[in-house]
């Protein structure tokens, strides 16, 4: 079994990559969010507004909403974990803390923020698919039924 030490650095770098990956990934979708609203306009611009077109800026409006709360749960659950770590270092005698007691997962709200963002994101590429299927592939009509989508 490894030694603590030799645990801790691999834990440390395991940290750093899934930061690294996670920040990776939320600007990723950050940027086709706005990719997916430009088109969608677009789409409203030349074909009005139909229900899909709605429903899709919809989702990507809860996508800016959520993405906004994940920042925000962010500063608060990591603000209340560092005032807990600071407890337990003042109160314990010096060379005896016991992180162990720090109880909060400031990730956890973050995590589930991510998953509803990823999630919103999905609808709104699965309507803004619908809607490139439709108008590309040329079905029968689709100028003149979009508003009635």
């Amino acid at each position: 079994m490894p030694h603590s030490d030799e645990l801790l650095d691999k834990l440390i770098d395991v940290d750093r990559h899934y930061q690294l990956y996670t920040d990776k990934l939320s600007t990723a979708c950050r940027q086709l969010a706005f990719c997916e609203g430009a088109i969608f306009w677009m789409f409203q611009q030349k074909y009005g507004l139909s229900n899909l077109i709605i429903f899709g800026l919809f989702f990507l409006a809860l996508f800016f909403v959520f993405d906004t709360l994940q920042y925000r749960y962010g500063m608060l659950d990591y603000e209340k974990h560092g005032d807990e770590l600071r407890k337990i270092l003042n109160t314990n005698e010096p060379g005896k803390q016991n992180l162990c007691k720090a109880t909060l997962n400031p990730n956890l709200r973050l995590e589930r923020s991510f998953s509803y963002k990823f999630n919103l994101l999905i609808c709104s590429s699965l309507i803004l698919s619908s809607l490139f299927i439709c108008i590309f592939l040329g079905l029968a009509g689709y100028d003149r039924t979009l508003t009635h989508l």
